[in-house]
């Protein structure tokens, strides 16, 4: 997310943040295990997204944490919403991890998580809004969940 524009029609840091998704299913894991993983494949799925929304760090800037659904990777059916989704949490802090880097003198990027939500906690920022979102937020850090993302964990709502 952070490759220049090759027209030179945008900034040389790109969209100015890059996205992960923290799982500890893939610690230790070699290639081909992450290369297949759900993770890795939600994580292409919202980098395509945000190409092209042209970038998601001004919604970020404005909203604090965001939300979104995408199609859902294969082995998660369990976490589906409206039968073939998955709802993730965008840009909580992550305690003990940088929020931004420096990629060049006088250039910053934004880290970016990506969190994924259980089918309860996406419902509940669909009918709460905004509030609804902050309060899942809130509680992700609060009992510790923050920006891991697992299988099957309990709903914090």
């Amino acid at each position: 997310m952070t490759d220049p524009f090759r027209d030179g029609s945008g900034p040389a840091t790109g969209f100015g943040g890059e996205v992960y998704i923290e799982s500890p299913a893939l610690v230790g894991a070699d290639f081909d295990t992450i290369r297949t993983s759900w993770e890795l494949d939600s994580l292409r799925n919202f980098a395509a997204t945000v190409a092209d929304m042209g970038g998601i760090t001004g919604h970020l800037e404005r909203f604090g944490v965001v939300s979104m659904e995408l199609y859902a990777p294969d082995g998660i059916a369990e976490e589906m919403v409206s039968g073939d989704r998955i709802g993730i949490m965008i840009g909580l802090e992550a305690p003990g991890r940088p929020a931004e880097v420096s990629v060049a003198p006088g250039e910053t990027i934004r880290m970016i998580p990506i969190t994924l939500l259980t089918p309860g906690e996406t419902a509940h920022i669909v009918d709460g809004g905004a509030a609804g979102r902050r309060e899942v937020a809130g509680r992700l850090l609060g009992t510790g969940v923050g920006v891991v993302s697992v299988v099957g964990r309990p709903s914090v709502v």
